[in-house]
């Protein structure tokens, strides 16, 4: 039986290294939903039983959606999908492969379920080199990207009647592509997201955009360029997010000593982020308030329960 996997279930797929590279990253012209959902029996053999990658209950597409949910199965309706809604892929212990929602058709998805801050940061996630990885030493392992920011734009405009197209709609302006771990892009998000959001309201940055360095930086660095986690390029601003975890020892504190001045000798202003500055709110008020002055603007919230809404954005992005 044909059988699209949408919503949590597609998510956790889109999470896992069996999404990394194949035949899921491939273009897949199908675009036509099954008349009916395929029965729980079969979800609970061949999808739960067979691979730890879903939790129950799993979820569906189907063009009939009036079969009953049940513990191991969630059924969602849908009609026509616009191209570039599915994806073929293959899982182990299932003998014939499946079809899944793409990542754009996922994200619209999810912002249905997500608030508008998770949705956000989700978006950072599918547009990032990064995926949530619990089975990895620091809970994330390295990737290319889902999908990117133009292609969310353009598909979300093509799906304006699925449920979640405007949420998602509502959420894109403020995701960025190239975001490198989850932290940087709750960071990018506290900064950025605007006081009604409780944000910072702090322009956009480039996400690791590359720094060419010159000649002599470079026999310094021993390497042609870095990558700055947040960078305003126009105001030669540098912000560095230091995660604690992947940033002690000696020879790696002397190495970001190395970077740092690399940096600077391009004429940037660079700013560390540390997760304690991050977490903490008085620290972070104070972090956001020199960077704003080295950005040339002030920090100044228009909403009366600003602090409220900081406190709501926070609970909410921080672990």
């Amino acid at each position: 039986m044909k059988v699209v996997l949408s919503h949590i279930s597609a998510l956790e797929y889109w999470r896992s290294t069996l999404s990394d590279a194949g035949l899921a990253r491939a273009t897949c012209r199908a675009k036509t939903l099954p008349e009916k959902a395929p029965h729980a029996s079969l979800a609970k053999k061949y999808l739960l039983s067979h691979t730890n990658l879903f939790s129950p209950p799993i979820h569906v597409l189907a063009l009939d959606g009036r079969r009953k949910n049940s513990s191991c199965l969630v059924i969602h309706q849908a009609k026509t999908l616009p191209d570039g809604s599915l994806r073929t892929i293959v899982l182990p212990g299932c003998d014939e492969p499946l079809l899944i929602t793409s990542p754009e058709l996922t994200f619209v998805h999810l912002a249905s379920l997500l608030s508008f801050s998770r949705t956000v940061h989700l978006g950072y996630e599918f547009c990032g080199t990064y995926a949530p990885d619990k089975n990895e030493f620091y809970g994330m392992r390295n990737r290319l990207p889902l999908t990117s920011l133009s292609k969310l734009n353009c598909y979300t405009n093509k799906a304006k009647h699925i449920r979640g197209a405007q949420a998602a709609r509502t959420a894109l302006p403020h995701v960025l592509d190239g975001s490198a771990s989850p932290r940087e892009s709750m960071l990018a998000a506290l900064l950025t997201l605007p006081y009604a959001r409780g944000g910072s309201n702090i322009e956009q940055p480039r996400m690791n955009a590359p720094l060419v360095l010159g000649k002599r930086n470079r026999r310094d660095a021993n390497q042609a360029s870095f990558r700055c986690d947040l960078l305003w390029p126009d105001k030669k601003i540098a912000v560095e997010y230091d995660s604690t975890l992947c940033h002690t020892g000696a020879t790696r504190i002397a190495n970001d000593a190395t970077r740092r001045n690399a940096i600077e000798s391009l004429g940037f202003t660079v700013i560390t982020a540390t997760w304690p500055q991050v977490k903490n709110y008085r620290e972070y008020t104070r972090l956001v308030h020199i960077l704003a002055g080295h950005l040339g603007t002030r920090i100044r919230p228009t909403c009366a329960d600003y602090s409220n809404k900081q406190l709501a954005l926070r609970s909410e992005l921080l672990p």
